[in-house]
């Protein structure tokens, strides 16, 4: 879309319902948008070569990011096929690094931005390929999840071998999000899961296909839109992720808090190790929301699901 202030883009966030970490070792992972994750602003550039400004909650982006965010964006402009330098202004409106995908809803954002101004019309594979040129800046050999939910929005069914599709959704999901503020290298995790599995020995195969069957449950609950089976599938995904190691004392606690007040399913979503958890909460949202907010963690409500 164009403006008289410019071309303007926006992208979802995400959370991930099941399957993180089992996602890198061949298992698929669910993942659902957060709306209006980010929005971006782009216009010519007149003073020199193509600049980014970064706007969004707190805490901002320290000096090293701004710089990674400036070459992230000339990659995009490059990626895009910009015949000129640009200027770009993006908004995020999620909290960051939270592994709410916020790095991805940003370049989403500013992709779509990009080919509004100069008028093209780019298919979702175009979008993941431009996006991904920002991605690689900050994370090297990205799993694509996080674009792809910036890309789709709604529900996405994600593996490595075959990307992304989306997902039917039987009716709406009433997710709370809560951000604990504190935050473990997602690098870190990803290598304690992994040493869980090793450690496991033969039993690691049944460990994935755990993860696995709660995931085509989880799958078969959206499309039929049976919330309680969703809750089900997304604790028992919670118990074995605390199992293996990921999953934290107070994590666990805020899971445990927001089933006490109703919520069908709870657990981490990301890495773990600190970050976010995730509730399914229809009926109590503004329960969950208070008894997180009491402990001094920011939570938020969103809905995902038809028409919205």
């Amino acid at each position: 879309m164009t403006t008289g202030e410019g071309a303007r883009g926006e992208a979802s966030g995400k959370v991930i319902l099941l399957g993180e970490h089992a996602v890198v070792h061949g298992v698929p992972a669910i993942a659902v948008g957060i709306p209006g994750g980010a929005t971006a602003c782009v216009r010519e550039a007149i003073d020199g070569g193509s600049r980014l400004q970064v706007h969004g909650p707190p805490p901002g982006p320290s000096e090293r990011e701004l710089q990674d965010m400036q070459r992230g964006w000339e990659a995009i402009v490059e990626s895009c096929g910009s015949p000129a330098p640009l200027r770009g202004v993006v908004e995020l409106r999620i909290p960051p690094r939270a592994g709410l995908g916020s790095s991805a809803a940003m370049a989403v954002a500013l992709c779509r931005a990009v080919h509004a101004h100069i008028g093209s019309a780019p298919d979702t594979i175009r979008l993941v390929r431009d996006a991904s040129a920002w991605e690689r800046v900050f994370h090297g050999n990205p799993s694509g999840i996080d674009v792809a939910a910036a890309v789709l929005g709604g529900a996405i069914r994600f593996d490595r071998a075959s990307g992304a599709r989306s997902l039917p959704i039987g009716c709406a999901l009433p997710l709370c999000i809560g951000v604990s503020g504190r935050r473990a290298p997602t690098r870190t995790m990803v290598e304690l899961f992994a040493g869980q599995l090793q450690e496991r020995g033969a039993r690691a195969a049944q460990v994935l296909e755990s993860f696995g069957e709660l995931v085509e449950r989880a799958e078969r609950a959206l499309s039929d839109g049976d919330l309680e089976a969703l809750g089900a599938a997304m604790n028992g995904n919670q118990g074995l992720l605390a199992s293996m190691g990921v999953s934290t004392d107070a994590l666990d606690a805020l899971c445990e808090e927001a089933r006490a007040v109703g919520a069908l399913g709870a657990k981490l979503s990301g890495a773990g190790g600190g970050g976010s958890v995730i509730a399914l909460a229809p009926g109590c949202e503004a329960e969950v929301l208070r008894v997180w907010r009491r402990r001094g963690v920011e939570a938020m409500a969103v809905t995902v699901g038809p028409g919205r």
